[in-house]
């Protein structure tokens, strides 16, 4: 089974992706100061209930829901991501996020609920040394998508 999250190294390699039939979701890393800027992006990105509480618990729970998402691809593309708090940055909140959306991602490859129609969900890192490192540092597997000729 292929890695659910996928480091591009340059924002090209993106051509070589067919998201034609995904929903798409794109976070900007210059726009993310705060943990809440994080999950409020998200939170209007996908259309989260109300009820989203801004914490990783929650946003775990909704990324397992996605009912209200009709395409079975669902993916997020991080570009910026060595802007996430540029001034003071949280090191440990980006790790935890890294950890969960791998953790979501695999959760849908084996995924068995009857009531919510499977998602493939995948997590995109555009160009971002920062993350990359944190990939790498807490072993989360990842998939190096580079440009094709």
């Amino acid at each position: 089974m292929a890695a659910s999250i996928q480091y591009i190294p340059s924002k090209s390699g993106l051509n070589s992706l067919d998201l034609s039939d995904h929903f798409v979701v794109r976070l900007y890393g210059s726009q993310i100061c705060t943990a809440l800027d994080f999950y409020q992006q998200i939170k209007s990105a996908l259309s989260f209930p109300d009820y989203f509480g801004d914490n990783l618990d929650a946003l775990y729970d909704c990324l397992m829901d996605l009912e209200w998402i009709p395409n079975q691809n669902v993916s997020i593309v991080l570009y910026e991501g060595d802007q996430i708090f540029e001034e003071d940055m949280d090191a440990e909140f980006l790790s935890d996020i890294l950890i969960l959306m791998d953790d979501v991602s695999e959760s849908w490859a084996i995924h068995d609920n009857e009531d919510i129609p499977i998602k493939n969900f995948n997590f995109y890192i555009v160009e971002s040394n920062n993350l990359l490192n944190l990939l790498k540092g807490h072993e989360i597997e990842f998939d190096f998508i580079s440009e094709q000729c």
